[in-house]
């Protein structure tokens, strides 16, 4: 009954999750007409991700457990929990780049390959067996998108889809795969949100210097000149990062 019980809310968990990463597309492009667009977007949804779970971690009264945690774990531990970070990083830029480039749906669509390549990395690892069901659903996955990709799809002004976009989209989806399989045992003994404190802050580094280098410094200022671009901003980093991300881990 207990183990029904954590599928149940697993399965709850993950839903959950998934619905609130599907509102970063819209959120980002509201973000991006506020001034705070691209991966200076996922510089702040990752900075106020943090900052609200530092409050939630705080007000638990856990921080020291939570954090002794993290620094008690094994030189594997450390590297799995350093690989989610990176792949936390690759994911994010990755994505709300590819907002600005493809449809929000087909940006979406391409990313929730990712179950599929999760499928094909376990089977790999042996971890689980193929089976005709496993291989019926993976074809119609593959198809799925190859019908999208190769059936004349194109922007809704008619210009045909930025190449860049769709390779951003499956380096995304791919890193969520390596986040997930590294993720799965990796860290276990750390609290979920310990653990998504510290890969939300490896997205503050990450976006933050990427957005200097690649001229979008103006953009990370945005929200100390106007308040705009505020309200979708603690939307998507209080909702959209930090309780999706601490959902998504707490499923894993």
């Amino acid at each position: 009954m207990s183990r029904d019980h954590d599928l149940l809310l697993g399965t709850l968990a993950a839903v959950v999750a998934a619905v609130l990463f599907g509102t970063l597309g819209p959120l980002s492009r509201f973000g991006a007409e506020a001034g705070v667009g691209g991966v200076a977007f996922t510089a702040w949804r990752a900075i106020l991700g943090v900052a609200f779970l530092a409050v939630l971690v705080t007000a638990r009264g856990a921080a020291g457990s939570s954090f002794a945690a993290v620094r008690s774990l094994s030189g594997r531990g450390r590297a799995a929990l350093a690989t989610a970070a990176i792949m936390g990083v690759t994911l994010n830029v990755s994505m709300f780049t590819a907002f600005g480039l493809v449809p929000i749906a087909l940006a979406l669509m391409l990313f929730y390959l990712y179950p599929a390549g999760v499928v094909v990395v376990d089977l790999a690892l042996g971890h689980e067996r193929m089976t005709r069901s496993r291989l019926v659903a993976l074809a119609f996955s593959f198809c799925g998108v190859a019908l999208v990709l190769f059936g004349g799809a194109t922007m809704a002004d008619g210009q045909p889809l930025s190449p860049l976009g769709i390779v951003l989209c499956i380096a995304a989806a791919a890193s969520q795969v390596v986040f997930m399989t590294v993720s799965r045992g990796g860290y276990a003994q750390v609290p979920a949100d310990a653990a998504t404190i510290v890969i939300l802050a490896a997205s503050v580094v990450g976006a933050s210097t990427i957005a200097i280098l690649v001229g979008q410094g103006q953009q990370l200022l945005a929200p100390f000149r106007s308040l705009e671009p505020w309200p979708i901003l603690l939307v998507a980093g209080v909702l959209a990062a930090g309780v999706s991300s601490l959902l998504f881990l707490t499923a894993i």
